[in-house]
């Protein structure tokens, strides 16, 4: 469905600089080491959200906060910061089955900081509390001692992580990424780009470079943002060789889809059936195609 939206870029000579094996190899394992980082937690240490409270408690299975505002406040990669309502918080974070970890800041305890499993959580602006059923976590990955949350408590404040699979991304948000391979040997160059509107290319299509011929690769990605989904496409067009009588001609299109609330999804077409696209690894917010061609008989 993406296709149609493609942008036309225009062609390219021939004549222009081609990427290096090496420099490309760099660029492409840099970028799956960062993807790799990014899928293996919901976000970096330098990311998150945070409630304020004046006070709370803990009874019957759920974290009370009291004296909230109706903002919470997060942080993201490089330092950007803001506020988010807490309404659309609870929306767009706590989705079914997938929970969000909470770590609890009591400003008159020192000490190991209680986190919790959170779910099901519950507003009201009138009497200015947030709550969620918490359920008790180790303190870190490797500790079997949980640490002990009081009651009651005064001043403090709740740190959220949302689950990896709301927020794959190190913005808070779902990032999308696409790596195409051309195992053929013909040279192709980018044709057209199309993300969403919400989406920040991250990286954009190298539309400078060559995809050339026998396993060259080359990864694009966009950005959705704070606590969105993300989408984009990419298009590849076989350059002529004017001194084929008779060269062939296709185009392949990579799409990356990662909506907020709906699974992850990818696609590859091609408009010549000579030449097809294998899956080579497919992960949340991943694609890996590899271009393939196979001679008319």
């Amino acid at each position: 469905m993406f296709a149609d939206a493609i942008t036309d870029v225009g062609s390219f000579e021939p004549g222009r600089r081609r990427l290096r094996v090496a420099g490309l190899l760099a660029v492409l394992v840099a970028g799956l080491l960062a993807a790799g980082v990014a899928g293996a937690s919901s976000a970096s240490a330098a990311t998150g959200i945070k409630h304020s409270a004046k006070g709370g408690e803990l009874r019957d299975g759920r974290l009370i906060l009291r004296g909230v505002s109706g903002r919470a406040a997060y942080e993201i990669e490089g330092g950007r910061s803001g506020t988010v309502s807490v309404r659309r918080l609870h929306r767009r974070v706590f989705l079914p089955g997938r929970p969000a970890t909470g770590t609890l800041d009591v400003a008159s305890r020192r000490g190991a900081k209680p986190r919790f499993k959170l779910t099901k959580p519950r507003y009201s602006a009138a009497r200015d509390t947030v709550s969620y059923r918490a359920k008790p976590l180790a303190n870190k990955p490797d500790q079997a001692a949980r640490a002990r949350a009081p009651r009651r408590f005064g001043a403090a404040s709740l740190s959220l992580v949302p689950h990896q699979q709301v927020a794959s991304g190190d913005n808070l948000g779902n990032d999308c990424s696409t790596t195409l391979t051309n195992n053929t040997p013909f040279l192709f160059e980018a044709s057209g780009e199309n993300k969403w509107d919400t989406d920040t290319w991250d990286p954009g299509i190298p539309f400078q470079y060559y995809l050339d011929g026998d396993g060259y690769a080359i990864t694009w990605g966009s950005d959705g943002g704070f606590l969105r989904g993300c989408s984009n496409t990419g298009s590849w067009t076989i350059v002529p060789d004017p001194y084929d009588p008779n060269p062939p001609s296709a185009t392949v299109t990579a799409s990356t889809t990662y909506p907020w609330t709906d699974p992850f999804s990818n696609t590859c077409t091609s408009t010549n059936p000579d030449f097809t696209c294998q899956a080579v690894t497919n992960e949340a917010g991943k694609s890996s195609w590899s271009i393939t061609w196979s001679r008319s008989q």
